[in-house]
């Protein structure tokens, strides 16, 4: 049976194949789901700065009779989801009225829950299960992750060098990225990790990944994502945020999510890789008391 995330994951997967006019307007479907739910067909079409006709033709092209049954299976996700969460949300209200720093403070924490709850809500857990298996069983796992996305691409590798039999490799962080990917094969893992703007390098990477036939996991910021429309499974996670950068909050969580997985998955080998570590830490003396 259609439903919201379904038609999303299928109009992503045709983006590349629209014609110019109706991308734009399915990149806008695509990224403001909740929007297409709440209005009506002019005002979407007018956010997306395209023709309310425009916006019909995505409607028809997408099979559906009228722009209120396309509109209604939004309705229905928003639905599905339930309310917010009024009690975190009341408390964060509270510092809004301790002065300017308050202020500031609310604004980010609601940013942070707000990206971390629309991750987990849309998530696909059967995503992320079978991401886990693809990295447990691949010949190599690459991680890319360039600027901003470096610390979070650095993170999985740490920790995920820890759970499966062969370390990650770490793309991009002292060169390029696709000269690291050279002997890329359909029987390695791609992790591309980038949110808007979408640095060309991870771009580049990514593409060449797909050429090469290798599963790719990406780790973004929107349906629309040039690293989504390549990926074997794409993990959405918001990056809004009042300052002035994009947040990777919601995106460290999702990558502890995989993390997860992989150890919930490893059975005893990961316990016993685990616990190789932990006694190289102990026995090295890595950590203070």
């Amino acid at each position: 049976m259609m439903n919201a995330e379904l038609l999303l994951k299928r109009m992503a997967d045709d983006f590349e194949d629209l014609p110019p006019q109706l991308r734009q307007a399915a990149k806008y479907v695509l990224d403001h789901p909740t929007d297409v739910a709440m209005n009506s067909m002019r005002t979407v079409a007018a956010a997306a700065d395209v023709a309310p006709s425009t916006m019909l033709r995505l409607v028809r092209w997408l099979q559906f009779a009228s722009y209120d049954e396309f509109r209604h299976l939004f309705q229905e996700g928003v639905r599905a989801q339930g309310g917010g969460f009024p009690e975190r949300a009341q408390s964060l209200q509270g510092l809004a009225g301790e002065g300017r720093g308050g202020r500031l403070a609310a604004a980010m924490g609601s940013a942070a829950l707000s990206n971390i709850d629309h991750a987990f809500t849309n998530i696909d857990v059967a995503d992320v299960e079978a991401s886990a298996r693809l990295l447990a069983n691949a010949s190599t796992v690459y991680v890319i992750g360039v600027r901003s996305a470096y610390s979070l691409a650095h993170y999985f590798q740490y920790v995920a060098r820890m759970v499966l039999a062969k370390p990650p490799l770490l793309c991009g962080g002292t060169g390029v990225a696709l000269d690291e990917l050279a002997n890329l094969s359909k029987r390695d893992v791609v992790i591309s990790i980038g949110f808007h703007p979408y640095a060309n390098e991870t771009i580049e990477a990514t593409r060449f990944a797909s050429e090469r036939e290798a599963s790719i996991i990406a780790i973004t910021d929107q349906r629309s994502s040039p690293l989504a429309q390549k990926a074997t499974h794409a993990l959405l996670a918001r990056s809004d945020s009042p300052q002035f950068f994009p947040s990777i909050v919601a995106a460290s969580a999702v990558i502890e999510l995989i993390l997860a997985c992989l150890v919930t998955q490893g059975g005893k080998q990961a316990v016993r890789n685990i616990e190789r570590h932990y006694q190289l830490r102990e026995r090295s003396r890595v950590y203070g008391r």
